[in-house]
């Protein structure tokens, strides 16, 4: 699992958890310890306290540090079996959510965060934040579009934050010179456009920060061009070399759209595959002249899954997945 999408689960289990529970002792435990934890990037300081839930949001274990980076024996309890009406802790094969002074922890291993059997003894250091920087995850390396059109980007289809909701993160954009950049703080949205008759490539720095000014930042390579397709080099807008961009939107529902570029006139093929390889449509069949090029796919009829689309043109051979979600 991608890593950003496994903090943002975490996060959302974190959100039902009784931080204020007591821990219930049981006559069954796991031990965790570490020699390696942190807090706020330095060893975990002396009187912090690490607790333990289960995968329902228990309370079952607490440790006070009274080592500067470490923990242990941290018990984990197990739910009493004899106690039907009162759920104490963890089943085996539960997976652990760890907490350092109320903040959710980042499991950096050597073992695994999960209640395995009564007394085993389990090597967990744990990385914990007062405050986590907002993550882009996702963003598109660059963009195609011509000078007569728009591009629209969700911003926060693309940031994940353990503690601040997307509403409240605030977004900056910067090193454009000539592409027009409208955005939308209320929504976190922006509509790239261009002047009329301009052409050109900018690179496009687009930067998130929180309340805590914990920030992250990414580059989208943005590509105007005037026409589409044209035989001739103009003022070094055709591409270098062949490429197909990952469609946008993605996931999607029911239309995307595709594009790729062409450095030298070729004969195209892009197709649409099920994911066990069988050919859905050809959206593509003929010879193109050097240029950048975007394809609407409409799926209306294809239920939702991941779908491959696949070009060849000459010798360039290249596939991307997609998914389609109703």
């Amino acid at each position: 699992m991608n890593k950003h999408i496994l903090y943002f689960c975490v996060f959302i289990l974190s959100s039902y958890l009784n931080i204020s529970a007591q821990v219930i002792p049981t006559n069954e435990w796991v031990n965790f310890y570490s020699a390696a934890s942190t807090y706020d990037g330095e060893p975990i300081p002396i009187g912090s306290v690490v607790n333990a839930y289960d995968s329902d949001g228990i309370h079952c274990g607490s440790f006070e540090v009274h080592t500067s980076g470490q923990y242990g024996f941290l018990v984990v309890y197990r739910d009493d079996s004899f106690t039907p009406e009162i759920d104490e802790g963890a089943e085996p094969g539960d997976t652990l959510t760890f907490f350092i002074n109320n903040h959710i922890a980042i499991v950096k291993g050597p073992g695994v965060s999960v209640w395995t059997a009564n007394g085993s003894v389990i090597e967990l250091n744990l990385e914990g934040h007062s405050n986590y920087a907002p993550i882009i995850s996702g963003f598109p390396d660059s963009l195609i579009f011509r000078n007569d059109s728009t591009v629209l980007l969700h911003l926060n289809d693309y940031v994940e934050d353990f503690n601040d909701p997307d509403s409240s993160l605030h977004w900056t954009i910067s090193g454009n010179n000539s592409v027009i950049v409208d955005l939308d703080d209320s929504q976190n949205r922006v509509t790239l456009s261009a002047p009329a008759g301009w052409s050109g490539v900018e690179d496009l720095f687009f930067k998130v920060e929180d309340d805590s000014s914990a920030w992250d930042s990414d580059t989208i390579i943005v590509k105007v061009i005037g026409i589409v397709g044209i035989n001739e080099d103009s003022d070094g807008l055709l591409p270098k070399e062949f490429c197909i961009c990952q469609n946008y939107p993605n996931p999607f529902n029911p239309t995307t759209i595709i594009r790729y570029q062409i450095p030298k006139s070729s004969f195209v093929i892009l197709s649409i595959y099920d994911i066990n390889g069988r050919l859905i449509e050809t959206l593509v069949n003929e010879n193109k002249n050097a240029g950048y090029y975007s394809v609407n796919w409409n799926a209306e009829n294809l239920s939702s899954g991941i779908y491959i689309y696949r070009i060849k043109a000459g010798e360039f051979n290249s596939v991307k997945k997609c998914l389609i979600v109703k």
